[in-house]
């Protein structure tokens, strides 16, 4: 089935047909994952026409909604691809000042989805709370979400706290969101970034591997 038309259903924000088609796709053997991929390109649709002022807040806030909707859904229980699994922890959440959560949304997903256990801690989240959780979980990699450009400076602190400190300073950081780009991750100390959820999944694969097979090398 040609799921192009799921990905315009999500950009014109047809619940009812949305439904539809996902439950009819799932009849003829699509996989959660490529049901996943097809929503998450018509939401980058959604968030350009957002920016380009087509779309209000509601509306952005609408395709959440049914995205939250299709995850719930019969039949869109993610399976681990085997040769992906991780036993590593993924700390998330959307920077403090923001309160967009589509992209950390789909990238929760996506991540669990390829066996990372992740623990969001939702969005507006501060520095402070960055770092104390991290301490209390031990994750992996922590994962910091962002679409406003006014957040610079606030992932930038939260960065900061976590290479100064100890019992988090090895830890791997990446950022995410529409407004991060390589300058920002330069700016930020962050270990790396990803402007969508799919390419911040592979980048927290990656980084795992290469570091699994740096502390290998060391041994």
């Amino acid at each position: 089935m040609d799921l192009k038309i799921l990905t315009e259903k999500i950009v014109e924000l047809d619940d009812e047909m949305v439904t539809r088609i996902v439950e009819r796709a799932l009849d003829l053997g699509a996989s959660p994952m490529e049901i996943v991929y097809a929503v998450n390109a018509g939401l980058d649709e959604v968030g350009m026409l957002y920016e380009r002022g087509e779309y209000s807040i509601s509306d952005l806030m609408m395709a959440g909604v049914i995205f939250e909707d299709i995850l719930g859904m019969a039949g869109m229980r993610f399976v681990a691809d085997e040769e992906a699994v991780f036993a590593d922890t993924i700390l998330l959440g959307t920077i403090e000042g923001d309160i967009h959560d589509i992209g950390k949304t789909i990238f929760h997903s996506l991540a669990v989805s390829v066996g990372f256990k992740v623990i969001d801690l939702g969005v507006d989240v501060p520095a402070e709370r960055f770092l104390e959780e991290a301490k209390r979980h031990k994750p992996s990699i922590i994962g910091i979400s962002a679409v406003l450009t006014s957040t610079v400076e606030a992932i930038q602190r939260a960065i900061d706290m976590l290479k100064r400190d100890e019992e988090t300073k090895d830890i791997i950081t990446i950022i995410g969101g529409a407004m991060v780009n390589i300058d920002v991750a330069s700016i930020s100390g962050a270990d790396a970034f990803a402007k969508t959820a799919k390419d911040g999944v592979s980048e927290c694969i990656r980084l795992k591997k290469s570091f699994e097979q740096g502390r290998r090398g060391k041994g």
